[in-house]
């Protein structure tokens, strides 16, 4: 069959060749990053259980590797609140499984930044919070940070995190909620409480369903 084309039909033939090499070098990158993705949440998962009892301090750290793409992204000087390496998940302009991280700031309460290297070039992409929610939703292998309109149709984004960061995720959550609830920044601390209510009595319900 191949060769009879080639024979009959060299520049058929060449054409299917070319469309076969470009769907390769199209699909590739994606089929290795979801590779590596489950590989690493898989290998974490394995090095430690989820534990919501741990305390936690959000970090305000940045992986050297991404200090330089947050760099150019910050052109008013704006100071990290926190900063956690993560995966990218489904999102608006935002390739999934991206190995990345999260970064808010102290001056822009109501936007994340998530940082990162797609095939090795820097990425970034801005995440507006207003009229968004945010959720935890624990999976088999990973942790996961939802964010969400309120009412209607919007960009839906979703960050994944290893098994052993479930506390971790949860006080994203809730610093996302006193961001977005509270009119007053910084934090209220009437908004704070309400906030964290908020997030205790969601973790409560999916206590009791699972």
């Amino acid at each position: 069959g191949g060769l009879a084309l080639i024979h009959f039909n060299p520049l058929l033939a060449l054409l299917i060749f070319l469309v076969g090499i470009a769907a390769f070098f199209y699909f590739a990158p994606r089929i290795l990053r979801l590779m590596k993705a489950k590989i690493w949440l898989s290998w974490k998962k394995l090095n430690g259980p989820a534990d919501l009892s741990m305390p936690v301090k959000l970090s305000r750290t940045l992986p050297a590797r991404f200090g330089s793409v947050f760099s150019r992204q910050n052109v008013l000087g704006e100071t990290i609140a926190w900063a956690t390496p993560c995966i990218s998940g489904r999102g608006r302009r935002i390739p999934a499984n991206l190995f990345g991280a999260l970064v808010a700031t102290n001056e822009e309460p109501r936007k994340l930044l998530f940082v990162a290297r797609k095939n090795g070039r820097p990425f970034a992409r801005t995440i507006d919070l207003d009229d968004s929610i945010a959720a935890h939703e624990p999976r088999f292998l990973s942790e996961n940070l939802v964010i969400f309109p309120a009412a209607g149709k919007g960009p839906k984004y979703l960050f994944i995190f290893p098994r052993p960061r479930a506390a971790m995720v949860e006080e994203i959550v809730h610093d996302l909620r006193v961001r977005v609830s509270s009119p007053i920044w910084p934090v209220d601390p009437q908004h704070a409480e309400a906030a964290e209510g908020a997030s205790e009595e969601s973790h409560v319900k999916r206590t009791v369903s699972s």
